[in-house]
């Protein structure tokens, strides 16, 4: 590690403390996790020793994150502010730094859905946010055409998280017996009981069961309020199925009590918990399953664009535009066993998720989006997005750092005392109607043979930044 480098990672650093806990995780005596408590839960002190231990073992240069968490981090409202060492602690296992990333804003967020504030993005990719800006200009414009006022259309079809639970079981017949346990009023009763206890906002929709052989996996629905909910529809889950062995396999005299109150007569030779996540979820996968019942929020949006629209800002046809959505996202994709019919919806998503905190993984499922085109009777464009799996909060998780909180709260939608959900909701409205923008955006400039000259836009753009960063050095 440069001098420099070690000198400012000192700056504000008892040497002899300091030093001493490098030297314990240099020698084998303190590992990396035991730093934080061995120095009294300062984590920001942990964090520069950690950074100070890497550094040295294996000679990089981080001293980049020194300039970065000695500045103080001023929450989005001003009587709020959190120093960097609640920041770092907050952010997950074995922090070395706090790290800068160029958050952008979409100006003239869609009035209907984010009431005029604006929405943001955190990404590096320079084009992302100029084609969605196109876009997003293109729908406000449609929208102030529309004779009814609103151009943009959102269906919410679906609205739950889930986790499936595989059992394995000694038969058929205890299979059967379980089915028929889940489907009863009284079983479902029991297990929604189950799967609540001790959650204030998750609740337990539906399970459905899938039986295989002599295994069978339950997989659980929950509203989840505010919160995405995964972490609760977990927990959940596997309660409510140890709930459901150990009534179907108790005592006979336990047995006889729960079933006489539940008015249930069913019993099961035993059962085993063999994936407390069972892969039909489906979690942070492509799947067949979510494409055709839904993961977190579910909704269609469509938007009608009059023709000269098409032709004056997007420089093509509304038919030419169907015809490469057909030909590119799906028969092209079908050839090449592509699930996902869009142009790049991942581009804008991982912008979006990034900036509002969002688990970024979750983008695996968005990517899932079908980009659906119409040529209307009097030569509009009806352009839509078919959304199975959009997996967002407003609270909880990466939206409690600074930065996503503070453009939450800008966006008007960060979700602390919201106990409906809604705030969640409009986020996802929020987030689809960014996705339309880019798709639109993203479709129109392959057909019109504007794409390339956007990609060297932003590499002529990134060229310049770099060219004006090695002068600097």
């Amino acid at each position: 590690m440069a001098p420099e480098a070690t000198k400012a990672a000192r700056a504000t650093i008892p040497t002899k403390e300091f030093e001493a806990t490098v030297a314990g995780l240099s020698s084998g005596e303190l590992k990396l996790r035991e730093v934080a408590s061995a120095l009294g839960i300062r984590e920001k002190l942990a964090a520069e020793i950690r950074r100070a231990y890497i550094s040295r073992k294996y000679g990089v240069d981080l001293s980049i994150l020194n300039r970065l968490d000695n500045a103080k981090v001023m929450d989005y409202d001003a009587a709020e502010r959190k120093n960097t060492s609640q920041i770092i602690g907050s952010t997950g296992s074995l922090p070395i730094g706090i790290i800068e990333m160029p958050p952008g804003l979409i100006s003239g967020g869609y009035t209907d859905i984010t009431e005029g504030r604006p929405m943001f993005t955190v990404t590096t990719e320079k084009g992302v946010l100029e084609t969605t800006q196109r876009g997003l200009s293109v729908l406000i414009a449609a929208n102030n055409a529309s004779a009814n006022g609103g151009a943009v259309e959102v269906l919410h079809t679906g609205d739950g998280m889930t986790r499936s639970v595989t059992l394995s079981t000694g038969s058929q017949s205890d299979v059967r017996k379980i089915v028929e346990f889940v489907r009863g009023k009284a079983g479902f009763g029991y297990l929604k009981s189950a799967f609540e206890q001790g959650k204030s906002h998750t609740k337990l929709k539906e399970i459905m069961v899938i039986p295989q052989d002599t295994d069978i996996t339950l997989r659980y629905v929950a509203e989840t309020g505010a919160a995405m909910g995964m972490n609760g529809t977990t927990t959940g889950a596997n309660e409510a199925t140890r709930a459901l062995i150990g009534i179907l396999t108790a005592s006979n005299e336990a047995y006889g009590l729960e079933a006489q109150k539940l008015g249930i007569n069913a019993r099961i030779t035993g059962a085993d918990i063999i994936a407390q996540s069972g892969n039909l979820c489906t979690d942070k996968k492509v799947s067949g399953i979510n494409m055709l019942l839904g993961r977190g929020v579910s909704m269609n949006i469509g938007v009608t664009i009059p023709e000269e629209l098409v032709v004056s800002r997007l420089k093509t046809t509304p038919a030419k535009l169907h015809d490469i959505n057909y030909k590119k996202n799906y028969r092209n994709a079908s050839l090449g066993g592509v699930v996902g019919n869009n142009s790049a919806v991942a581009n804008i998503a991982a912008a979006l998720y990034t900036a509002y905190g969002q688990d970024i993984a979750q983008i695996t499922g968005t990517t899932q989006t079908m980009d659906d085109t119409e040529v209307t009777a009097d030569g509009s464009l009806r352009f839509s997005l078919i959304i199975p799996v959009l997996e967002v909060a407003t609270i909880g998780g990466g939206t409690s750092v600074e930065l996503p909180k503070a453009l939450l709260k800008a966006s008007g939608l960060y979700g602390v005392g919201d106990d409906t959900g809604i705030t969640r909701l409009k986020l996802a409205e929020a987030f689809a109607t960014m996705f339309l923008a880019y798709e639109l955006s993203t479709l129109a400039a392959q057909r019109s043979g504007d794409l390339t000259g956007i990609h060297e836009q932003a590499r002529l753009a990134g060229s310049e930044s770099a060219a004006r960063e090695a002068k600097r050095e």
